[in-house]
């Protein structure tokens, strides 16, 4: 089973570096050129950062001497970010498929939709003993509408231990845990 787990959450990758797999298997990458938020919306993707609450780009391109390319690096601070301008309990960086993100990026049921990145996190980074998610795929339509149906959350335990948890919400509404690994391995 710890094996199953481990190829599991090793699947998520390593490195801070998006390889999404959007409109019909194209992959979304960092140019180094092209203004990051535009870049990221000609993909078909929506932008959610706290920008205005505190003034810089929350995600930016920078060069990766691993993988000797241009990568999208995801910013966040603890004390400055909040909830896009608005709610002070949490902080978001994210980009997400919406609305009127091409159908090709949006799962359905029955259908294979599959997601491939490599991330790393910061090995400053800290997770939150409350909420902290680094993914979510969440349901649009249907019972469970905007509930995110599976989770990818960087936690403290009650022993104290730094993990990251593979959650997802069963066929009958049940969030399970289905891996957890140490967070070092992401760092």
């Amino acid at each position: 089973m710890k094996n199953n787990r481990r190829i599991a959450l090793s699947a998520f990758g390593m490195i801070c570096c998006l390889f999404l797999n959007a409109q019909a298997g194209k992959n979304m990458n960092a140019d180094g050129r092209t203004d990051t938020y535009k870049l990221i919306e000609s993909y078909g993707y929506g932008v959610e950062v706290p920008d205005c609450g505190h003034p810089i780009k929350h995600i930016t391109q920078q060069y990766d001497s691993i993988l000797k390319k241009q990568v999208f690096a995801f910013t966040l601070h603890a004390l400055l970010d909040d909830d896009r301008c608005g709610s002070t309990d949490r902080q978001r960086t994210e980009i997400k498929t919406f609305g009127i993100s091409p159908e090709s990026m949006k799962g359905h049921r029955g259908k294979t939709h599959i997601y491939k990145w490599k991330f790393k996190l910061d090995k400053g980074f800290q997770p939150s003993p409350n909420f902290c998610h680094i993914h979510q795929v969440k349901a649009d339509a249907g019972p469970n509408a905007g509930a995110p149906i599976i989770t990818l959350t960087p936690k403290v335990t009650a022993d104290k231990k730094e993990v990251l948890q593979l959650h997802a919400l069963t066929a009958k509404n049940v969030p399970t845990i289905l891996a957890e690994e140490d967070l070092s391995l992401f760092k």
